[in-house]
């Protein structure tokens, strides 16, 4: 990465706030950062949302010219380094737990990191049409999604029967998680939560004949991680 490009990212992240230290702040020393606190209807979450947007202008305009002219030429082009796959879990957000900054990571996030042509496509996007030649599979502990797996394969399913789209998604993570059946669960699911994350790898190797090819040919890197919800530590596998 060229120096210039590094400062005027490093200048982004200082002046959007998006270290990991202004994240970690309360939320009563922080109000931007409200994220122990909840909605009690979609129109006040809208507003948390909309007044998030406001402080996110607000420092924009606050911004050296540097960085604004930054944020114009990311704009018109992106060249992420590092593809995501990660779980959809609200305290699991790659660009805070990996501490980079807007135009850095390319992320596609789905409970469980649940694979189907969509996600497949749009890593595939991001190999092909943006270059970029990493991905982390970045599983977590204490996985809803693969709790819910687990408890599906040891036949007691929860709340899952009215969604077909949910029993969908669970369905793409049995086969990694069949092992486990019956059997059991690891302290915060870490163990468990690792096989589905290193089932991914060989999954997309499989599904994919792009990233297989790109894979083969060292051209690409797959990087399976879990991040560990107690400690804020990714443990690459």
């Amino acid at each position: 990465m060229k120096s210039s490009t590094f400062q005027n990212i490093l200048l982004l992240n200082i002046f959007l706030g998006s270290s990991l230290l202004s994240w970690a702040e309360t939320p009563t020393a922080n109000p931007a950062y409200p994220s122990l606190t909840t909605a009690s209807s979609g129109s006040e979450a809208l507003e948390k949302i909309r007044e998030g947007n406001l402080r996110f202008q607000k420092k924009l305009t606050d911004a050296p010219t540097p960085t604004v002219d930054f944020l114009k030429r990311l704009a018109a082009a992106q060249k992420p380094h590092t593809i995501i796959l990660s779980c959809s879990d609200s305290r699991v957000p790659p660009e805070i737990i990996f501490d980079q900054g807007i135009g850095t990571l390319f992320t596609v996030r789905t409970a469980g990191m649940s694979l189907d042509s969509n996600v497949i496509g749009s890593l595939e996007y991001a190999i092909q049409h943006l270059q970029s030649r990493h991905v982390v599979i970045l599983g977590h502990t204490s996985c809803g999604a693969v709790k819910a797996t687990l408890d599906l394969l040891d036949g007691h399913p929860t709340n899952t029967e009215a969604s077909t789209s949910l029993r969908e998604l669970l369905g793409d993570l049995q086969p990694r998680l069949q092992g486990f059946k019956g059997q059991p669960r690891s302290q915060q699911l870490r163990e468990e939560s690792t096989t589905n994350t290193q089932g991914i790898v060989q999954d997309l190797l499989e599904r994919s004949a792009l990233i297989r090819r790109e894979h083969q040919a060292g051209k690409l890197k797959l990087t399976p991680a879990i991040y560990s919800l107690e400690t804020g530590k990714v443990t690459f596998l």
